[in-house]
């Protein structure tokens, strides 16, 4: 017959070992899918389908796209005229490529009309990220030190 007298003092290790396994410090970033649950959607009035006004929109947050992270959101203008301004920021503790993925994720449901159909101005917030984009400077943008342009900025 086998011998399990160890086990007694065993248990208690293994329990303390599971237990800790899956705690999440403060300023641990978690690695994993992010959260692409919308929470809420808004669309500005402008009816304007113009191949101009998209081509800046897209500009605006392909680069609000690549300056976000997840320490904080960045708001950021197109140069060309007409002036579009785009703010992103990431939710939560996501990593730096599931912050990214989201702010992609967010930006095709604008930009391609799954939120707004030709609408001009929308604003998308997901679980672990959001995204705004429109014709106006933003009061956010304007008194943060996060706001940049293509001209120069950070």
């Amino acid at each position: 017959m086998a011998n399990y007298s160890f086990i007694p003092f065993f248990l208690p290790l293994l329990f303390v070992l599971i237990a800790t396994t899956g705690v999440v410090h403060e300023n641990v970033v978690v690695k994993g899918d992010p959260d692409l649950t919308l929470i809420s959607a808004y669309c500005g009035w402008d009816h304007d389908a113009s191949v101009l006004k998209k081509v800046q929109a897209r500009r605006a947050t392909d680069r609000a796209i690549n300056m976000t992270r997840p320490a904080g959101p960045d708001c950021t203008e197109t140069e060309e005229k007409p002036i579009i301004y785009a703010w992103a920021n990431c939710l939560g503790s996501v990593s730096r490529e599931d912050c990214k993925a989201c702010l992609v994720y967010a930006q095709d449901q604008l930009l391609n009309y799954n939120i707004c159909h030709d609408q001009y101005g929308a604003q998308i917030s997901l679980v672990s990220c959001a995204m705004r984009y429109e014709t106006s400077p933003m009061a956010e943008c304007q008194q943060s030190s996060t706001f940049s342009s293509e001209k120069g900025g950070h």
